[in-house]
């Protein structure tokens, strides 16, 4: 299939498809209606595309095709745009991976997040969250951590290179706490101290499920990562652990 003077070829067996960068509405149709032999399509990437080709990916899961993994990071996703994706979780139609990354900068508007909000609480496949690099501050991390506490289907959840101080973190780990369920919690690149180690060291310690967590660059110290190992000690489920460029000393 031509589109745009290139040959884009299309297999039954196809997997995976990545559009970046695209901007016209008609190269987007062709694109969609190639899925039309696709019968496996597992994962889309729509990375730093126009309103119009984010807008066409819904056609895609309308479709009944079976995607696993929709990744829209570094599209700025207007409250049109947050609306579609609560639609389609409210239509039970599965969306297990959703990646949003570098999407919300520099302006998160109330709307937008009100509809992630109900995406998070209210989808009965969503496994995957992805909301990185999006200046998730005090406010956005409080309501997200409520709507977490109502998810029964969350799994993975990465919130690398946000806003994330103590007070987000604390709310954070009392959410995750009540939903019970999360096996990977990916918090590196954020401003998490002593007291948001504290709480999250406390969650790790009750759960039995925490296979991997990332810390990686906080303001942690000897004191909070005490805690953590604690938690770690207790629960006896980790795998995984990132702690480096934290604020330890060579004997903590």
């Amino acid at each position: 299939r031509r589109v745009h003077g290139k040959t884009m070829r299309v297999y039954q067996t196809k997997r995976v498809m990545e559009i970046n960068r695209m901007n016209s509405e008609k190269c987007i149709k062709n694109i969609f209606a190639a899925t039309n032999f696709i019968v496996n399509l597992c994962s889309l990437s729509l990375t730093r595309s126009t309103d119009k080709t984010i807008n066409s990916t819904f056609s895609l899961l309308k479709k009944g095709l079976p995607i696993d993994v929709i990744d829209l990071s570094g599209n700025l996703i207007s409250e049109e745009e947050a609306r579609k994706i609560e639609e389609s979780t409210k239509k039970f139609i599965p969306l297990p991976k959703l990646r949003l990354n570098d999407c919300f900068f520099p302006d998160l508007n109330v709307e937008c997040l009100d509809y992630i909000y109900n995406t998070i609480r209210y989808s009965t496949s969503l496994s995957e969250l992805s909301l990185c690099s999006n200046y998730l501050g005090r406010s956005e991390i409080a309501l997200i951590s409520a709507a977490i506490e109502f998810s029964d289907t969350l799994s993975k959840l990465c919130l690398k290179n946000n806003k994330i101080d103590d007070e987000s973190a604390i709310s954070l780990a009392r959410a995750l706490g009540k939903q019970g369920i999360i096996e990977h919690l990916h918090l590196s690149m954020n401003q998490i101290g002593d007291d948001g180690a504290v709480a999250l060291g406390e969650t790790i310690k009750n759960s039995r499920n925490f296979a991997s967590l990332n810390l990686y660059e906080n303001n942690i110290s000897d004191t909070g990562m005490k805690k953590i190992g604690e938690g770690i000690e207790c629960s006896g489920a980790l795998q995984s652990l990132n702690i480096g460029g934290n604020n330890l000393s060579q004997i903590g």
